[in-house]
């Protein structure tokens, strides 16, 4: 068992402009006027930033992405462009067309976002288009994925002359891409406050991203994840529940998929409490030299949450716990308690 204070996502939002209002006073006001969905959208676009050249290769990676030879090279180059962009002190700059008449109107049409055509140019967003009500009249932000789409459209401004359509193609198709390896769990349906997204990348020796999203604030464990899981050296099996197999020595496996991740145990009262994700792992382990896929261990992560005096639920510090379990097929015989 580990004890772990996951790192805050060091990424840029000391850096990011919001007209009239900071990041974390747009997300204490909400995304609208009735205060909900406040701040996700636009930390899901520094995320999609910070991370899309992970994002952006997953497509490259696979056939089904459909991209043709000149469509991957322009991606290639937005890949490669994103550092320039992520390098400015205000690479994202969120701006509302109501308070801003005309900022987002381009050929008579309303856009979600605007840019230069030269690298290092910064990303105008319209905060007027990143969040929507569902058919409950929840506030939900724009998604990680299809924040993707909408850098991956801007950032093609700065490196080809393709048109919007074309962009808006090649944004597509990473988005869906990416999407078909995410799995997004929130503690209840259609509920932004407590939700665990897992970003898995399809090749077999990579780590899974893990972000934790606690009320306004999200959290990467992936780093403390990756130091938890482990493959055994050396193993004794011994069919009996409860009692464990022997292991001896540990290694850093190659690669690790976290898959079926669910929440385990709900809060206690009013979203404050304790909370555990569950999952089942598959590592890739180096055996002597030989390559296998072990998918006998489970991860539980939990950590504790408690309320804001506006009754939002905010992470406890040095709550969190990750716990690999060994959990084999040959389990068979479970001794009467």
């Amino acid at each position: 068992m580990t004890n772990r204070q996951p790192n805050r996502l060091k990424m840029m939002f000391a850096a990011l402009a919001v007209t009239a209002l900071s990041t974390n006073a747009f997300a204490r006001r909400g995304g609208d006027d009735v205060g909900n969905g406040g701040g996700l959208a636009e930390q899901n676009f520094v995320v999609a930033l910070e991370n899309l050249e992970k994002y952006a290769q997953i497509c490259l990676d696979l056939d089904a992405c459909q991209l043709n030879d000149s469509q991957r090279a322009v991606l290639r180059d937005i890949i490669e462009t994103a550092s320039v962009a992520r390098d400015l002190d205000k690479p994202l700059i969120f701006v509302s067309e109501k308070q801003e008449p005309g900022t987002f109107i381009l050929n008579g049409e309303m856009k979600v976002a605007k840019t230069g055509l030269k690298p290092g140019t910064p990303i105008y967003i319209n905060t007027d288009m990143i969040y929507s009500k569902n058919i409950f009249g929840l506030v939900e932000p724009l998604s990680i994925s299809q924040a993707v789409a909408v850098l991956v459209h801007e950032l093609g401004h700065h490196v080809s002359k393709l048109s919007h359509s074309e962009l808006d193609l090649i944004g597509v198709r990473v988005s869906l891409m990416l999407q078909n390896h995410v799995q997004t769990t929130p503690v209840l349906p259609w509920s932004p406050d407590i939700s665990a997204t897992i970003v898995q990348s399809p090749k077999g020796e990579s780590f899974p991203q893990i972000l934790l999203r606690v009320g306004d604030m999200l959290w990467d464990l992936g780093p403390a994840f990756k130091t938890s899981v482990f493959c055994p050296k050396f193993n004794i099996p011994i069919p009996i529940l409860p009692f464990p197999d022997l292991q001896f020595g540990r290694e850093a496996p190659l690669g690790v998929m976290y898959h079926n991740v669910h929440w385990e145990k709900s809060a206690r009262e009013n979203s404050g409490g304790d909370y555990t994700i569950f999952g089942n792992l598959t590592h890739m382990c180096d055996s002597r030299n030989v390559f296998m896929a072990v998918n006998s261990f489970r991860m539980r992560i939990s950590f504790q949450t408690a309320l804001d005096p506006q009754g939002r639920p905010v992470f406890v510090n040095n709550s969190l716990r990750m716990e690999q379990s060994y959990e084999p097929w040959y389990k068979l015989i479970q001794l009467p308690r």
